[in-house]
């Protein structure tokens, strides 16, 4: 009967503590990979009745991680929630021991950081071959106005591009703004729209030019984050107490 009663309890210990524990540990290893050593990785998990846990099974997995690094880009938080989420213990490697899972996520990062992971030469080069095709008023200036100096900023939660226009080798030059708000489009890819374009601190309303955003867009593809491991597919996206939250799910599977 002792012995009956020492096994249950050992049984019980392996169920309520080792078990969960080794998977904290292994998603913490996972997510250190995946995520470039962040600050600080919190894991609890759930499973109802708990003896699931014995298959791998789980219904609910919380981790909050702070300052993660996805490719280049470091994001402040990234809160992810699983329900449910297969495990299979008998891997060992980072990433097979997660045998499916889809996580709900939420990625916060700073309207700075964002600004930085944006590629600006792409920006330029897009905007400038839009203006070499232009038709203006002034023949001597139609094909020979360029864009330089550009850069992202963000003004009370909207992206604002800047820079000069430039004609005629640089001998003209006026400043410009395009600000707007930002969404989530289908393919995964942060886009610029309702846009506002100021030349010289005056609106800009030539069809032409306020079509620009259809020319620039995306300021930045999510996809480009995504490795064989981890893949991000963003829903939507929103600006809160100066900061970017970007709800959307994570999928990490071998």
């Amino acid at each position: 009967m002792t012995t009956i009663i020492a096994g249950i309890l050992a049984l019980f210990m392996v169920i309520g503590g080792i078990i969960p524990n080794y998977t904290n540990k292994k998603f913490e290893n996972t997510l250190k990979v995946a995520l470039n050593n962040p600050e600080k990785v919190e894991i609890k998990t759930y499973s109802t009745p708990s003896y699931k846990v014995l298959g791998g099974y789980y219904d609910r997995v919380e981790i909050n991680i702070k300052r993660p690094k996805i490719g280049i880009v470091e994001f402040e938080t990234i809160k992810i929630v699983s329900s449910p989420v297969h495990l299979d213990y008998t891997k060992s490697d980072d990433f097979g021991f997660i045998k499916d899972g889809n996580f709900d996520t939420l990625l916060v990062i700073s309207p700075e950081t964002l600004a930085k992971s944006i590629d600006l030469n792409a920006i330029t080069l897009k905007i400038n071959n839009l203006l070499s095709n232009f038709k203006l008023p002034i023949p001597m200036l139609s094909g020979n106005v360029a864009v330089d100096n550009v850069f992202v900023t963000f003004e009370k939660d909207k992206p604002t591009i800047k820079g000069n226009f430039i004609a005629l080798g640089g001998l003209v030059s006026a400043p410009f703004s395009i600000s707007g708000e930002l969404r989530v489009n289908n393919d995964n890819k942060i886009e610029l729209y309702r846009p506002q374009i100021i030349v010289m601190d005056e609106p800009l309303v030539m069809d032409e030019i306020q079509d620009m955003t259809k020319y620039i867009n995306p300021i930045f593809d999510i996809n480009t984050l995504n490795s064989n491991n981890l893949k991000i597919k963003l829903k939507r996206l929103y600006f809160r107490d100066n900061k970017l939250k970007m709800i959307g799910s994570i999928n990490i599977k071998n």
